[in-house]
């Protein structure tokens, strides 16, 4: 999405509104379990750039470095605050910029810009340059929600599944490969069974949880099933975009329902 002119701005910002992309439901735990279309950045979909598997994680700041000098040897301030800090890494808008171009650059796939979205309370149609977006590492981030330890098994597979099937997309670039080899499909086998594990993990009932978080369980299932078509073969390149899609949405989907009280 150009940031650079007024009227590219007002065009997009017409077309996101259009296309029920500015909201979620006020409680995603009551959202319909159907099958919904995929959810896209129109901002950012034509961006090529944007789409791009490979990219650099955000840089992590060593907790091992000596401390400054400068600072007061009697400071009490707790070690999470720097921990904190350093899993927030940010971004500035520039010009050309979509948050499906951030997501690509920060978590290595443009699927999860709803999570920078939700994070930073923004408009993906109203970037500015010089706007300062944060990009939080996705496991502290849910920490931070609350989401972990209180679901600390059912966001471990999620996470790891993620990691799994990435490693696989990884593998298929690398090998030059347009459908997946029999160990990489015994790998993707391996991702949907821990997404599985993550939804009925998300869906037991636990002291604190008094509701199901019925839009987080739909997205994942969805993921599975998306993984399935990428290890047949089928249109693996879009599949495998969705696949991100879905897991960027059961995420901020996920944060919504804790910050609703798990209700």
């Amino acid at each position: 999405m150009k940031v650079t002119t007024v009227i590219l701005v007002a065009s997009v910002y017409f077309t996101h509104v259009s296309l029920g992309q500015g909201a979620f439901p006020t409680k995603p735990s009551e959202a319909p379990v159907e099958a919904v279309r995929p959810l896209v950045d129109p901002p950012g979909k034509d961006d090529p750039s944007a789409s791009k598997a490979a990219a650099t994680p955000p840089t992590v700041a060593d907790p091992s470095a000596k401390p400054n000098p400068a600072v007061n040897a009697t400071s009490t301030a707790p070690t999470l605050v720097s921990s904190r800090q350093s899993a927030t890494p940010e971004h500035v808008i520039d010009s050309g910029d979509s948050l499906t171009k951030v997501s690509a650059q920060a978590y290595g796939r443009a699927g999860y810009w709803r999570v920078l979205k939700l994070h930073n309370d923004c408009d993906p149609a109203k970037l500015k340059i010089g706007q300062v977006i944060k990009t939080p590492d996705l496991q502290w981030l849910l920490e931070e929600e609350g989401i972990v330890p209180l679901l600390k098994d059912a966001a471990d597979s999620m996470m790891e599944g993620r990691k799994l099937f990435m490693e696989v997309e990884d593998a298929m670039s690398a090998d030059g490969l347009s459908a997946p080899d029999d160990a990489m499909k015994a790998k993707i086998a391996e991702a949907q069974k821990l997404i599985t594990k993550s939804r009925n993990l998300f869906a037991n009932k636990r002291e604190g949880v008094s509701g199901l978080p019925n839009s987080t369980l739909l997205q994942l299932r969805t993921a599975g099933e998306l993984m399935g078509k990428v290890a047949k073969g089928s249109r693996v390149k879009t599949n495998a975009t969705q696949v991100h899609e879905r897991f960027g949405n059961a995420i901020t989907y996920g944060v919504l329902w804790a910050r609703e009280g798990f209700k």
